[in-house]
């Protein structure tokens, strides 16, 4: 029930808050480059010129970065402009979330340009650290769905990072923070179980058993392995009672 408002939620905002063909055109053209500010998608997301989008192939097209920001943009501003991609919460329509989002990650060349970036997942780990979770009262106005801390927006970061497309993700300078901050995020999940249900809390589990596997698994078992395995291969979309399994192996 709670995943169903969440996604009626996200769809009132997209027509709300989120050009013809020509303004899509448009797009591929150079635009005025800005120091230190992510991309503005502004220009697409006017109610009055989404709405004349028919399909999703021309959504993604209205929204793809212009070539010249794409070279000079820094990473800190590409990644929240990836967190402000206007159709980023369509991972939420796919029976499996992992194949939404790679819809999501192949649709934008901002993603493009973010899997070239060498302190892309450095960067990833800091921005997921610094998302506070939300409470209840928050996370249920329209200001707090459309936070860059919404409880859709942090799903969605946990699957940017366990996609498996960020270079440098489990790299060993990388993984004991990851670690560490993956297992805060997923604490803090349970502690707010009234807003965090179980399916948010899968997407720690599967970014954690991403984690695992790459990080050393000389305290699993072989039969935990392959059932972590399993797992991370299901994009974390299993039965429901497999979660306590999973999450046994994990943090036992």
């Amino acid at each position: 029930m709670k995943k169903f408002i969440l996604f009626q939620l996200a769809l009132l905002l997209l027509l709300f808050s989120c050009n013809d063909n020509r303004v899509a055109n448009s797009n591929k053209h150079e635009e005025p480059f800005i120091e230190n500010v992510p991309y503005s998608f502004e220009k697409v997301t006017k109610p009055e010129v989404w709405i004349t989008f028919g399909s999703l192939e021309a959504q993604q097209a209205a929204c793809q970065m212009p070539e010249n920001w794409l070279s000079r943009i820094s990473t800190e501003n590409l990644i929240k402009t990836c967190m402000d991609y206007p159709l980023y919460f369509i991972y939420m329509a796919y029976n499996r979330e992992m194949d939404g989002m790679n819809v999501i990650m192949d649709g934008f060349n901002g993603f493009k340009e973010l899997q070239k970036r060498s302190d892309a997942a450095g960067q990833l780990i800091a921005y997921y650290d610094n998302m506070e979770l939300q409470s209840e009262e928050e996370a249920m106005t329209k200001a707090g769905v459309n936070s860059p801390n919404s409880i859709l927006r942090l799903g969605y970061m946990e699957l940017i990072m366990a996609s498996g497309r960020i270079e440098n993700m489990y790299a060993p300078q990388n993984i004991q923070q990851l670690n560490k901050v993956v297992l805060k995020k997923y604490r803090d999940k349970l502690d707010r179980s009234n807003v965090y249900s179980l399916f948010s809390v899968k997407n720690s589990l599967l970014l954690s058993a991403s984690v695992k596997l790459h990080s050393g698994i000389a305290a699993v078992t072989p039969d935990e392995v392959l059932q972590l395995r399993q797992f991370v291969e299901a994009g974390g979309q299993v039965k429901p009672q497999e979660y306590t399994n999973i999450s046994a192996i994990l943090f036992k």
